[in-house]
């Protein structure tokens, strides 16, 4: 009995230490990827990436070229997908990806991979956002888009 009552209470004591762990690690978490998250990106150094990047193939406004113009963009498409086709357009492609697809058959020519990094990307999407003005600070969620 003595044994069967302390394998209980031990069981209990390992039940709580585990709920307070998975509750710490729930509530560390979103913390820790708010944090790895960049609040704000520098829309200059955005303008910079997008001349030499993005320039020869996108305008801002000023109507299609090999690509579609970018005015409006960020307010269109969601953050998520547009850092996901600046930074791996090839992989988009190939993973199906509908809008993709769609922007591949309207223009014929398939945006290619420029080695552009994540953050880098969300330079040139807060210089999208705001190409004429003050540096941009971007939240970390926008709506989806069409």
């Amino acid at each position: 009995m003595f044994i069967r009552h302390r394998f209980a209470r031990n069981s209990l004591l390992w039940s709580v230490v585990a709920g307070v762990l998975c509750l710490s690690l729930v509530l560390l978490l979103p913390t820790r990827q708010a944090a790895a998250r960049p609040v704000g990106q520098d829309a200059q150094q955005g303008a910079q990436l997008f001349s030499q990047y993005c320039q020869a193939c996108h305008t801002i406004g000023k109507g299609d070229v090999i690509g579609p113009d970018l005015q409006g963009v960020t307010q269109r498409r969601d953050q998520a997908w547009l850092v996901s086709f600046i930074t791996q357009p090839d992989q988009m492609l190939a993973s199906g990806d509908a809008i993709a697809a769609g922007l591949l058959k309207q223009y014929s020519v398939p945006m290619p991979n420029l080695g552009v990094s994540e953050l880098q990307a969300l330079d040139i999407l807060a210089y999208l956002e705001n190409p004429g003005g003050a540096p941009a600070r971007r939240s970390a969620n926008t709506s989806p888009g069409s």
